[in-house]
């Protein structure tokens, strides 16, 4: 008996140790085996001393020999405690728990497994601590200096000066190093290393994330990164780490129904991230469970209740069970049976049901559990129906107070033309404050566009010129819209959007010609003037053609190959002058290349849009019927239009616009054309990081001949009756897009 007694009482003792807590179930029996092992430690802690001085909560602990060096220590930041463990050390205060509520201090546990005694100090809200050796008393300060805490307990100097502290100031800690490991598809650790121990660390659930603000801690540059952990299969997707002032946010993304533990030892800071079950009435999906098998061979009735302490047992949960949970199992033979499968057959035979909170088990008869949870569901609704109303406003700092009140009410903002601003459904009148505007509830049986946090006794009302929300509600809904308006009410991050529209354009163009005149006068008349024939006659020469002149070839073909070409010109006349041959040579070439750049750039809000625009607005004419001529207008300008959207991986999505507009080269009778390029495309880029969305690549050739029929086809002489005109034009346009997000941190030197 008393073996077993000893036996009930180390299991007890080591699975309290392991948690960190102590419990009304075990303690007699811890006490009793912590009064054994007093015997075979070499010390012993005999009073623990509480004290409020200053706004600081101080603690003397009395050992019965002196320590030679601290006991180790480390947090956890939620639930927020400190812990201690004495080595060698046994528990001789007669107490496992005693209540303090002082401060920032709740209460204070003490555990002893073996040789060894954890001192665990539960907190209202983490707060930094200090220790403090002296001979075999411990001073431990929350909140306060050693200086401070050594004054006051009225010690002297203290012989051992080494103290461990959990400064908030942080001065010279920064991370080392940020590690992820997979435990198993469930469980997920991200182990943080820092230089210096013991920092404050604020955690908070916000949704589907974990972020973790370690204050006054430096992270290096090298480890402002992001994990994508999503391939392996646990509860965590990615870790980001980013520097936030002068301290270091931790932000956990992860998916499903996941539970946290954040434990802090010395230097190292631990978040476990597990997955857990999301029927609380199952226990089936559980890890403590999966994978594990009962064999049970019993040939005596055993009690209900005993079977369920064997479960408890087997999965390290806590059970407890509520009246009317009775029966005996009469005989049960089980070989290697998966306990999930055990524990539903057991809860079938005797009409059981479980409800499962954390680590925590209920276990009882179904039919009551669902009583206890109607009268429970009851009360509350009959206490939110008696709770007084109260008023409080609300200040907006960086959005809108209309766009806090819609996500409130989930009723989107009508537009209203009069003073009054913009209005929602109500379901009773209710005075708006001032010239604001008012939103309540939805009338009883009126389907609400989106779920309200407003409940059917409370309104809403806003005004935009003080951008302050007004609310009516009762107690408990005020604290859930404050925590509301807290969680939206954030300052939005910019974006600076740079955009680069090049356009470039080569041309290419060559021209060859040559004519070939000849002009005969049978009658042998003298030539003088001009040969009004030729429209390229050689200088100095002139003509007054009878009616017996003619021209025996073409001597009005024009071999010019343009305004800037070079002509070579030869006129060969007889002695009489009565005939004259007439060659001219005509070639040009031009290679010309341009490049046209535009750059805007426009600063928006995150999720906002954005449209920026540089150039001109045609006018046209168009012909109205008997209504007369109606002017429209059309933009020739460049314009880009963009809505960024910031991710939580640091990259920025886009969906943008971008127009490049001119005149075009082409005029008809109402006017010039509009020559228009335009994009439009949704992309994702890095904050900095430059893409090419695209590009128009545009090529023309033109090839054309003018010559004398039949005799430009002459092989060789040909040449001398035709013209010749080559033409190659290349255009491209390409964008590029930069988006940078803008931060804003200011720095104390």
């Amino acid at each position: 008996m008393i073996q077993k007694r000893r036996l009930i009482g180390g299991l007890c003792a080591a699975f309290l140790f392991a948690l960190g807590i102590a419990t009304t179930t075990c303690r007699a029996v811890a006490a009793e085996e912590g009064a054994n092992a007093a015997a075979v430690t070499s010390n012993a802690i005999e009073k623990i001393e509480a004290s409020a001085i200053s706004g600081q909560t101080l603690l003397k602990v009395t050992l019965r020999q002196p320590l030679a060096n601290l006991p180790s220590s480390f947090t956890v930041s939620s639930p927020p405690r400190i812990a201690f463990d004495f080595l060698d050390t046994a528990n001789a205060s007669g107490n496992n728990s005693k209540k303090v509520s002082l401060s920032d201090l709740q209460s204070i546990n003490i555990v002893q497994a073996g040789g060894r005694t954890r001192l665990v100090l539960n907190l209202n809200r983490p707060s930094r601590y200090e220790a403090r050796l002296d001979g075999s008393v411990l001073y431990i300060s929350l909140g306060g200096a050693a200086a401070s805490m050594a004054a006051t307990s009225g010690a002297g100097k203290p012989r051992n000066a080494a103290a461990v502290a959990g400064r908030s100031s942080g001065e010279g800690n920064s991370i080392q190093n940020v590690d992820f490991r997979a435990e198993s598809s469930d469980v997920a650790r991200i182990n943080i290393d820092l230089s210096d121990p013991n920092p404050l660390i604020d955690v908070k659930r916000q949704g589907s994330s974990l972020v973790l603000l370690l204050q006054s801690v430096k992270l290096p540059d090298r480890l402002a990164r992001r994990l994508d952990v999503r391939d392996f299969g646990t509860p965590v997707v990615s870790a980001t780490t980013t520097a936030l002032g002068q301290g270091t946010q931790v932000v956990i993304v992860g998916r499903g129904d996941w539970d946290y533990n954040v434990t802090q030892l010395d230097t190292s800071v631990k978040i476990e991230v597990r997955r857990v079950v999301n029927d609380p009435s199952s226990l089936t999906s559980a890890k403590e469970i999966q994978g594990k098998t009962v064999s049970f061979n019993f040939t005596q009735p055993v009690p209900v209740s005993q079977m369920i302490g064997i479960f408890q047992d087997i999965t390290g949960l806590n059970f407890v069970i509520m009246p009317g949970v009775s029966g005996e199992i009469e005989r049960l033979k089980m070989e290697n049976t998966p306990v999930e499968t055990a524990i539903d057959v057991i809860n079938r035979m005797y009409g059981l049901s479980m409800r499962r909170y954390g680590n925590l088990v209920v276990v009882g008869k179904a039919t009551d559990l669902a009583k206890y949870e109607k009268e429970a569901h009851d009360l509350s609704v009959a206490r939110q129906d008696a709770a007084p109303i109260e008023q409080e406003s609300i200040k907006v700092r960086y959005r809108p107070a209309a766009e806090i009140v819609a996500a409130l009410t989930g009723i989107p903002l009508a537009s209203n033309a009069g003073s009054g601003g913009n209005t929602y459904g109500t379901g009773s009148t209710v005075p708006s404050q001032g010239s604001g505007n008012q939103a309540q509830s939805s009338p009883s049986g009126a389907p609400a566009p989106g779920k309200s946090i407003i409940s059917a006794r409370g309104s809403i009302a806003f005004d935009e010129v003080t951008n302050t929300i007004f609310v009516e509600e009762t107690r408990a809904q005020l604290n859930k819209i404050r925590e509301r308006v807290a969680a939206l009410d954030l300052p939005i991050k910019q974006v600076m959007i740079e955009a680069r529209i090049v356009s470039v354009t080569k041309d290419f163009s060559r021209t060859l010609g040559s004519k070939l005149s000849f002009i005969a006068n049978p009658s042998n008349a003298t030539l003088s003037g001009t040969l009004a024939s030729s429209p390229n006659a050689p200088p100095g020469i002139t003509s007054t053609y009878g009616p017996g002149r003619q021209t025996i070839l073409n001597g009005g073909f024009n071999a010019s190959a343009g305004a800037n070409s070079s002509d070579i010109m030869l006129s060969l006349l007889n002695s009489s002058q009565t005939r004259l041959l007439q060659l001219e040579l005509s070639a040009s070439e031009t290679d010309g290349s341009s490049k046209s750049i535009a750059s805007p750039k426009i600063l928006t809000q995150d999720g906002r849009k954005a449209t920026i625009t540089d150039g001109q607005t045609l006018f046209y004419q168009l012909q109205g019927g008997t209504a007369g001529p109606t002017t429209v207008s059309v933009d020739a300008a460049t314009k880009l239009d963009v809505t960024p959207q910031i991710g939580s991986d640091g990259k920025v999505q886009l969906k943008l616009e971008v127009n490049k507009g001119g005149v075009g080269t082409v005029t008809t009778n109402a006017g010039p054309s509009v020559a228009k390029q335009e994009i439009k495309t949704n992309v994702v880029v890095e904050n900095g990081g430059t893409l090419m969305l695209g590009g128009v690549f545009t090529e023309q050739e033109s090839d054309a001949t003018t010559q004398v029929p039949l005799l430009g086809d002459i092989p060789y002489l040909g040449w001398l009756f035709k013209q010749k005109a080559k033409n190659r034009t290349r255009s491209e346009l390409l964008i590029f897009l930069t988006p940078r997000i803008v931060t804003e941190e200011l720095t104390l030197q």
